[in-house]
């Protein structure tokens, strides 16, 4: 267990201060926006949700969320990031199981990710209710909004099970492929999962209640991906030691 924990503490030593400081940055920056439109609508309220989107709330989470993206792959770079290849390497654990380590810490990173931004939109939720006028409001002001909000609704489902399963294989993929991007690159290669289940994640995340179709076909992709990527880590031929010349930076390939 020592060793396991050995490659956490890398992982994490290289990236939990800026994940910290991003994430209250992201929050910070949505609480301003949100009280600066909140002071400019109190003659005239707006419904919750529009106070949602116009706020730019989902525009400053999805630029964080491609801020985490990046931090988390380049984390084990050698040519970006925190050049730690040689210390890996030096562990008694295999390269693709400290991988398989890394990507289960960058799933926990997402999950904070999504759980600090949730926590966020409900404080400010609560805000808007408690500064309003009783006439303006009810007690399922906010539960609606939830609803109508398709930002809102991909965050908290509610009762949409199919979006609930669809985030958590979101979360898994996207810290497999988080953690096989610097694996690759350590390698000479560069891997493209992180950049199409970014792009896939900021697409597909607002989501309507009617989405159950969508939802389970991001779902397969999700998991077909983090699947093929933790056998790759592994064991496929990423699973392997490297060759001596793979170590060093070498021709660059585009892989999934």
């Amino acid at each position: 267990m020592r060793q396991y924990f050995s490659v956490m503490t890398i992982a994490a030593r290289s990236t939990i201060y800026k994940i910290i400081s991003l994430l209250f940055l992201m929050s910070a920056l949505e609480t301003v926006l949100f009280l600066r439109l909140l002071r400019q609508t109190a003659a005239q309220p707006c419904r919750l949700e529009a106070m949602i989107t116009l706020s730019k709330m989902p525009l400053v989470c999805g630029g964080a969320f491609v801020i985490l993206c990046a931090l988390l792959s380049l984390a084990g770079c050698e040519r970006w990031g925190s050049k730690c290849g040689y210390t890996l390497r030096r562990l008694s654990v295999g390269e693709g199981t400290t991988a398989l380590l890394w990507a289960f810490y960058n799933s926990m990173c997402f999950l904070v990710f999504w759980a600090v931004q949730l926590l966020t939109a409900l404080l400010l939720c609560r805000v808007y209710v408690n500064s309003l006028d009783p006439a303006y409001w009810n007690d399922q002001t906010i539960f609606m909004a939830f609803y109508r909000s398709d930002f809102l609704h991909g965050l908290l489902p509610m009762a949409a099970v199919s979006i609930w399963l669809r985030n958590g294989a979101l979360i898994a993929a996207l810290g497999a492929a988080a953690s096989s991007f610097s694996m690759r690159q350590r390698r000479g290669e560069r891997g493209i999962a992180i950049v199409v289940l970014a792009v896939l994640t900021l697409v597909a995340f607002p989501r309507q209640i009617d989405s159950f179709v969508s939802d389970i076909i991001t779902l397969i992709i999700a998991l077909c991906t983090a699947a093929r990527l933790c056998f790759d880590m592994q064991w496929g031929r990423f699973g392997r030691e490297p060759d001596p010349g793979q170590i060093e930076e070498g021709g660059v390939r585009h892989v999934i």
